[in-house]
């Protein structure tokens, strides 16, 4: 692999961890948080997305086929990573589905794209995979049998959505020639309609107002049941605006980091993926889970330090087989 693609790869990293790391404590924000930060994406991209698109052609077809297929899997990668930290162990899920997620890119980029990569490249993988899972099991504990077993169950779902949204939007942009920005905005435009579409189907904190019982007749049933629902619409809007409101008040700096960040972090591994194996990059750009984890100690002081250190050299090892 390049040199330039392994810079690719390691921006994307730090941009990566770096937002991750910033938006640590605002992730309680919940959905909300999720729709303000992908509204922030969109909004920062998209000049340059529509430059992008002028200089370089770009099915219109392909770009939005391209951006609601991303924008469903990456949802569907929240989602389940969301619900793994509440049925399992986050030190059990994380670390699986980071290391799955690339394991599974390698798998398919061979089977369907035909990619070859030699035997060094796949000890590199093989490298940057066990430190990664190395660094992310440092803290299991044996605990729970089954909620272990649920955390694997999950974290391996979930990796299995990166792998198959990193396969996607691979095709997309070297076998469709969608541009990396254009089809990163395209997604998190996407994210923002689904997240506020969440939003808004939650049930209202006030209870909408009830149909008067002494309306016997049809007409007045139909126009209590119709006061009833835009009773109801009504709050959910407010409730919305509400909780958005809120996000942006007290988390507006990390929504901000989160828009520019986030987006960086994985267009860099998508312009690395024109240049260079898929099955090469996928595992490379784990090289993200190295930062947060000494972040992680030596900011947070959180506990293994021997165990992460040893973890990042052997990710580092890896990346620098897959360098030279």
């Amino acid at each position: 692999m390049s040199l330039f693609a392994i810079a690719l790869i390691t921006v994307g990293a730090l941009a990566h961890a770096a937002w991750n790391l910033i938006s640590k404590r605002a992730a309680a924000g919940g959905v909300a948080f999720l729709l303000v930060g992908a509204l922030a994406s969109t909004l920062v991209w998209a000049p340059v997305a529509v430059w992008t698109l002028v200089v370089t052609p770009t099915s219109w077809t392909a770009l939005f086929v391209g951006s609601v297929v991303s924008a469903l899997l990456h949802i569907g990668y929240m989602l389940l990573l969301q619900h793994g930290y509440r049925v399992g162990d986050i030190s059990v899920v994380y670390p699986t589905a980071r290391g799955s997620g690339p394991l599974l890119s390698v798998i398919f980029a061979i089977v369907l794209f035909g990619e070859r990569p030699g035997a060094s490249a796949l000890i590199g993988v093989a490298l940057i995979i066990t430190g990664v899972l190395f660094i992310g099991l440092s803290d299991l504990r044996t605990t729970n049998a089954a909620r272990t077993r649920v955390g694997v169950v999950f974290g391996t779902l979930t990796g299995v959505t990166i792998a198959i949204y990193t396969i996607w939007d691979a095709h997309m942009v070297n076998g469709a020639g969608v541009p990396p920005v254009a089809l990163m905005v395209g997604c998190s435009l996407g994210e923002s309609i689904a997240f506020l579409w969440m939003l808004l189907g939650r049930r209202p904190s006030r209870p909408a107002r009830s149909a008067d019982a002494s309306s016997t007749s049809d007409a007045g049933r139909l126009s209590a049941l119709a006061g009833g629902m835009r009773d109801r619409l009504r709050g959910q809007a407010d409730d919305a605006r509400r909780q958005v409101a809120e996000t942006v008040r007290s988390s507006w700096r990390p929504a901000l980091v989160f828009g520019v960040l986030s987006p960086l972090s994985y267009v860099a591994a998508l312009m690395a993926m024109r240049i260079a194996p898929v099955s090469l990059v996928a595992p490379a750009r784990e090289v993200s889970v190295v930062f947060v984890a000494l972040a992680s100690w030596l900011i947070f002081r959180e506990p293994s330090p021997v165990r992460r250190l040893i973890g990042a050299m052997v990710v580092l090892a890896g990346v620098m087989v897959l360098a030279f």
